[in-house]
């Protein structure tokens, strides 16, 4: 038991009074901040993929690791700020200091978000400049989240009276409610103000309200009581091995080392490790110390993957939603507010299970082997456990979503439901019972770094998750398509089905640059090609071009089909591009017939036609481009941005005959069988998402 009074100090270095200092009401301002503090953290961290994708132009992989990046970062840092906070410094001015930082962090992302000098064109990668501005906010405000969850819920058990294990166990519960709430509130409030009001006033927003967590925490200075820090524990970790390693050869009489180790509870445990007591240099202390902390690594390594699984819930998985169908009436659903389903179901299984606990403890008082089953570690095997069935879920629905997008159907967001519910219940019950064991097991002088082993963990896990996407990637890339690459997760194509109920094409692909699609039909009967080519214009008076090259690989020389909007309407002309600097309308060198365009509500334009091929064609050269609006008729001159000079390539005829190529227009059935431009079957891309669950299934059980 700790002898608190003779620990503990208030904020002008005298002995911590016990009725004027600590308590539940210290130990509730840690909670209210954390309320505050995760809502900012976690209304940014789900929504930075959309914002990566939308604003930054990065591509669906790229966004993905970013985040599990900045995640990742984020986290294990937290062994750092807990370092910080046990050797050198309290916890009250290690969470002041890196809450000050985080917060510089946010309004350095804020300036470049409303700033559209600081954001890249549409269309076009940012610049070194903006992507210093970017991973300079980012890394500030993950580096402040470090320090901020190692130093808070150390800070707020300091508070309380730690010989009452069950009021210590008690304040994690509600630490983690107050974790949940916050995290109900970015889900909710600040995704419908990321969605509607857009990032400036999330930004904005943002930086209020860790002003206000900052501000709050800081009013409770009289109040707290604090631990002096007691110098660097790694330092006497490192001591301990040394010595053990440099008496290796010694012996040490039991007799002898029962006095000097006394009644420690770790005596027996990492006997290797009691070597380290010949001579002065270490103390028993610090080899108890060294055994405490070694302890608990084994169940941090255990959790690793779980925590993997959770980074596909929150890049992945979001990009799942995004592209289901999200309507509830006529209301869309913003995918990221799906996490308050299992939100609300942990907020409300904390006071039920407080509840719970004290029914049963008053029931079974004398019954210690009944109350085992509300100890941590129990908590953490059933968390482990659910994380398995989640992705487990996630692989199946992802491969259902698959089929249905290939046949032109738009699965409902809600199947998702299943694994936000099973990993948001795995992550309440895990990460709860890992922050009340890591605390309570710890040194008493290592309680900061033991707690912060809760969030370095979903550091590893975050890691691991951009490691896993990166090797699939890497591996299916040389079999055609990267299963998780492209602007979205769809193979190949978003469907065969397109906008406006037009006819079915037996191929889809999705081109390498300008975010464009082409669908297609080559009928060998009569040497034709039926084509719709999909783009979005950088501007909504912009254009888009699609064009063959009979005899060069470049736009020079390309026969061109152009579509953009005159008088509310969507017209189709066509060019013959002589040179880079001339677009003069004109007839083509081969037959065209059935021209026409659309747009659709986020301003994507399609644009439809057949022409006829020459009949021992295998091949064509394709150029494509998008450019940004037409003076009277005619189009102004596309940029010469590095996705718009990658806008060419070949177009194979013959290696993409289906089966049905006979018939101009295949049947929806025949659509669904054949293969995608250039990617890979429907049940090989499929196989990337039963990878991971798969991976995550066999090292958790």
């Amino acid at each position: 038991m700790v002898i608190e009074n003779g620990e503990f100090e208030d904020w002008r270095g005298s002995k911590a009074d016990p009725v004027r200092h600590g308590g539940v009401a210290a130990a509730s301002i840690a909670c209210v901040v954390e309320v505050l503090e995760n809502m900012v953290f976690l209304s940014n961290a789900t929504n930075f993929v959309a914002y990566f994708l939308k604003s930054m132009h990065y591509s669906a992989a790229e966004s993905a690791n970013m985040v599990t990046n900045f995640m990742g970062t984020s986290f294990l840092l937290t062994i750092f700020g807990g370092f910080v906070s046990d050797s050198f410094l309290t916890r009250f001015k290690t969470f002041i200091i890196f809450c000050t930082l985080e917060l510089l962090g946010l309004i350095l992302l804020t300036i470049q978000a409303q700033n559209s000098r600081l954001l890249p064109a549409i269309n076009s990668n940012p610049s070194k400049t903006q992507e210093a501005i970017l991973y300079t906010g980012l890394y500030a405000i993950a580096a402040g989240v470090g320090g901020v969850k190692a130093a808070l819920p150390a800070h707020g058990a300091d508070q309380l009276n730690h010989g009452n294990q069950r009021l210590i166990s008690s304040f994690f519960n509600w630490f983690f409610f107050s974790l949940c709430f916050g995290g109900l509130i970015a889900s909710t409030v600040m995704i419908w103000i990321e969605e509607n009001l857009g990032w400036n006033w999330s930004f904005k927003i943002s930086v209020v309200t860790l002003s206000v967590a900052l501000c709050i925490f800081a009013m409770g200075f009289p109040i707290y009581r604090h631990k002096r820090p007691g110098g660097s524990p790694l330092t006497r970790i490192y001591k301990v091995f040394a010595s053990a390693i440099g008496n290796r050869k010694m012996l040490l009489p039991e007799a002898e080392y029962a006095q000097i180790y006394g009644e420690k509870r770790n005596r027996d445990k990492l006997r290797f490790l009691n070597k380290a007591l010949i001579g002065d240099s270490v103390t028993a202390t610090d080899v108890e110390e060294t055994k405490t902390f070694l302890g608990l690594l084994p169940i941090f390594a255990s959790t690793i993957m779980m925590n993997c699984c959770l980074a596909q819930l929150m890049t992945f998985s979001v990009q799942q939603g995004n592209i289901m169908d999200r309507s509830l009436n006529n209301f869309i659903i913003p995918t990221q507010s799906l996490s308050v389903f299992p939100l609300f179901i942990m907020l409300a299984s904390i006071p039920v299970y407080e509840y719970f606990i004290r029914l049963f403890r008053l029931k079974n008082n004398n019954r210690p082997r009944m109350l085992n089953m509300f100890q941590p570690l129990r908590r953490i095997g059933i968390g482990l456990a659910l994380a398995s069935g989640s992705m487990a879920a996630a692989a199946i629905v992802e491969a259902k979503r698959r089929e249905a997008a290939h046949d032109g159907v738009t699965l409902s967001v809600f199947w998702l439901g299943w694994q936000y519910l099973l990993l948001g219940v795995s992550d309440m019950l895990t990460l709860g019972g890992m922050l009340e064991f890591f605390y309570s097991e710890a040194p008493d002088s290592m309680r900061s770094m033991s707690t912060a082993l809760s969030w370095c963990s979903t550091s590893m896990g975050y890691f691991v998750s951009s490691v896993l996407v990166t090797i699939c990637n890497s591996a299916s890339g040389h079999f055609g398509k990267e299963w998780l690459g492209g602007k979205d997760l769809n193979p190949g194509c978003s469907s065969l089905k397109l906008t406006g109920g037009k006819k079915q094409y037996s191929n889809c692909t999705e081109l390498p640059s300008l975010n464009s699609t082409l669908h297609f039909t080559y009928n060998a009967t009569n040497s034709s090609l039926s084509i719709a080519f999909s783009a979005p214009p950088p501007r909504p008076d912009g254009w888009i071009a699609w064009a063959v090259n009979p005899l060069a690989t470049g736009m020079a020389g390309s026969q061109a089909l152009l579509a953009f909007k005159a008088n509310g309407s969507m017209v189709v002309k066509t060019y013959n591009i002589s040179s880079y600097s001339s677009i003069v309308e004109g007839k083509l060198s081969f037959d065209v017939w059935d021209l026409e365009a659309e747009s659709d509500k986020d301003g994507k334009m399609t644009l439809y036609g057949s022409l006829k091929v020459a009949a021992t064609a295998e091949k064509l050269n394709q150029v494509w481009q998008v450019g940004p609006g037409v003076v009277d008729g005619h189009p102004k001159k596309h940029d010469f941005a590095k996705a718009n000079l990658a806008a060419l390539g070949e177009l194979k005829l013959v290696e993409k005959l289906s089966p049905a190529a006979s018939s101009p227009s295949p049947s929806p059935a025949q659509s669904a069988n054949s293969n995608s431009g250039s990617g890979l079957r429907v049940s090989e891309i499929n196989a990337a998402f039963r990878i991971l669950g798969l991976i995550s299934l066999l090292v958790l059980m």
